[in-house]
């Protein structure tokens, strides 16, 4: 055969070679273009008719790689092996088999309906293949030609409507550097890529953009109906008191068994419908938090409170809560008024420690422990006062693995407010009795309470008597109707 039929055939062969290797990956075809935001949120009504994971494979493995639903949340530039901590449900809800270069998808209608119902909270998916090898590398949203998608069909009564939603966080974690974060890496990993390797997993979050409810309008006339997902890591008995007299307990609005990332409703049993103002939490016999229903502090479909996030809820006057809009009831922000009741925190140390935080006790002694827990660096944790009034008293003090740390005056004497540091701790959020949330810049601490004498450092040292709590119904809410009903790179 002469050469140069021999060196055509060679070109030929080369050039199908070369077009086989760019896309081997089936039925499915890459995104043309760049990938959208919805257009629209999906509006109220609208009926789910499939939820798909696209996912762009750069070295397969034709390993099984499962899909979990994500029980916590995680922070893309900061999240790492050990402060993921396994925050994942042990079900799989899909699986994938990258056996070839290209574009694979997984359905995950089910779990994307859960989240659109409250069912469970969304955090994201996490991919892993446990301890095998090879591993599986994908392409992450910093890969701008190929990142990960979440295609969502649904049907708003006019027909059905198709819309691609980018990754809005995504990185992997490696058990051999539990304290590393590759959230800026183009790729993500799962598996082992030699025998003696540590396993990898990889996690991708994509917000889901709804439409608010219809009719929805800040607290008003105090809360009717709430339903709450619970954050907590193992199944637990949760049980819910509306206040009642003289710091004990009121009405039992609810008591059940609840697994990690189910919801539970309740409503209010007074004579008007309402839970009062204030309801109080307990995991397994033990306080959790505290949530204001009183419609005088911030309350909104979404809000975080201990191990619980409110998915739904109703206010007597205003109705439907609406999501966080910056108008859900109560000022937006104040000065420290009459003790504080809950903080935030988030620690700033060199390494996870046992953290534990005391209220000011009789003759120089610790008080209550409002909080105990190993904290990792740069985790927050949330805690509430535990005196007959729900405050802090005049101080805290927080120790780390058993040595004093820091202490934060919390009578509202001295300043304090989100964004204060004080010994190895960052006030990321917080609430007074009186003032409400607090304010991002420092104020001045003058409506506070004298904390300079044990022999003034009891319950009743704020200036006003349980006569006069602005807890009570005349006062607190506005409701003063009386009876009157109203309306690719290296590891």
């Amino acid at each position: 055969m002469p050469k140069k039929i021999v060196l055509i055939l060679l070109l030929g062969i080369i050039t199908l070679m070369l077009a086989g290797c760019g896309d081997d990956s089936g039925s499915l075809n890459p995104v043309v273009g760049p990938i959208g935001r919805l257009t629209a949120a999906i509006p109220p009504g609208a009926v789910l008719e499939s939820a798909t994971l696209n996912l762009y494979v750069w070295q397969p493995s034709s390993q099984t790689v499962n899909i979990h639903r994500i029980t916590d949340y995680w922070d893309e530039m900061t999240v790492t092996w050990n402060s993921f901590g396994g925050a994942y449900s042990a079900n799989v809800d899909a699986t994938v088999f990258p056996v070839n270069m290209g574009w694979i998808s997984a359905d995950v209608t089910p779990l994307v309906q859960a989240w659109l119902d409250g069912t469970y909270t969304n955090h994201g998916f996490l991919l892993e293949q446990g301890i095998t090898r090879p591993r599986s590398i994908f392409l992450s949203r910093e890969h701008v030609d190929y990142p990960p998608y979440l295609e969502v069909c649904y049907n708003d009564g006019s027909g059905t409507v198709c819309e691609q939603i980018p990754a809005a966080a995504d990185s992997y974690i490696w058990a051999l550097n539990p304290d590393d974060n590759w959230g800026s890496s183009n790729t993500l990993r799962t598996g082992l890529q030699i025998d003696v390797d540590w396993e990898k997993q990889a996690m991708i979050r994509f917000d889901l953009p709804l439409a608010p409810p219809p009719d929805c309008g800040p607290c008003d006339g105090k809360i009717t109906d709430l339903t709450l997902a619970y954050n907590g890591a193992a199944e637990a008995m949760i049980d819910v008191y509306s206040k009642g007299k003289h710091g004990q307990p009121g009405d039992l609005l609810y008591s059940g068994m609840v697994v990690p990332g189910g919801t539970f409703n309740f409503i209010g049993t007074d004579n008007k419908g309402t839970m009062g103002t204030e309801i109080s939490i307990y995991v397994d016999g033990v306080l959790n938090t505290k949530i204001h229903t009183s419609c005088s502090q911030p309350i909104y479909i979404g809000m975080i409170s201990g191990d619980f996030e409110i998915v739904d809820g109703y206010s007597r006057n205003g109705g439907r809560l609406c999501p966080d809009t910056g108008n859900n009831g109560g000022d937006e922000c104040s000065e420290c008024d009459g003790k504080i009741t809950e903080l935030t925190l988030e620690y700033t140390g060199m390494s996870e420690a046992l953290i534990e935080v005391y209220s000011k006790g009789k003759h120089n002694n610790p008080g209550d422990l409002l909080y105990s827990g190993s904290v990792m660096p740069n985790g927050t944790f949330n805690f509430i006062g535990m005196d007959k009034k729900g405050t802090m008293g005049t101080e805290i003090s927080i120790f780390v693995d058993g040595d004093l740390n820091t202490r934060i005056h919390t009578s509202c004497s001295q300043p304090i407010y989100i964004g204060m540091t004080s010994g190895d701790f960052v006030i990321v959020d917080g609430y007074s009795r009186n003032g409400g949330q607090l304010c991002s810049t420092p104020t001045g601490g003058n409506n506070g309470d004298d904390d300079d004498g044990d022999h003034h450092d009891d319950d009743d040292d704020d200036g006003d008597d349980d006569h006069h709590d602005s807890d009570d119904d005349h006062h607190d809410d506005g409701d003063h109707d009386s009876d009157h009903d109203g309306g690719c790179g290296d590891d």
